[in-house]
């Protein structure tokens, strides 16, 4: 019996060492899987950064394009403005002209009408 209980205990010790050897083999490849999710999530975050980082200035490149396309149009549309104030200005000066000859070619007519009507007034007289 003595024999008995020796080699049981030395199965039980036996069965001891294999259940701490493979809970600390199951806790090793536990820790080592953990390990390599942790710098896998920490690749993520490092790319995720970069990728922000690059779509930060990306979008701030964007913001400063969209400025020098609207300064341009605000000055376009000043150019434009002065421009067209300035065709406004022509097209009066030209119409002004364009009236002041009409006037002057009508007196023109007017007074050769009035010549000619005094011509055919005179010829009368001297045909009567």
């Amino acid at each position: 019996m003595e024999i008995f209980s020796e080699i049981s205990q030395g199965l039980i010790s036996k069965a001891a060492d294999f259940l701490t050897i493979s809970s600390k083999k199951e806790s090793d490849v536990t820790v080592k899987k953990l390990r390599e999710r942790v710098e896998e999530l920490e690749r993520e975050k490092a790319q995720i950064k970069s990728d922000s980082v690059n779509d930060k200035k990306l979008l701030e490149s964007k913001i400063i394009e969209f400025e020098i396309d609207k300064n341009n149009s605000v000055r376009n549309e000043k150019l434009l403005e002065e421009r067209m104030k300035y065709m406004i200005e022509d097209k009066e000066k030209a119409e002004k002209s364009l009236n002041d000859k009409w006037k002057e070619k009508l007196e023109e007519k007017d007074d050769h009408i009035r010549t000619l009507e005094s011509k055919i007034k005179q010829l009368e007289t001297v045909v009567k």
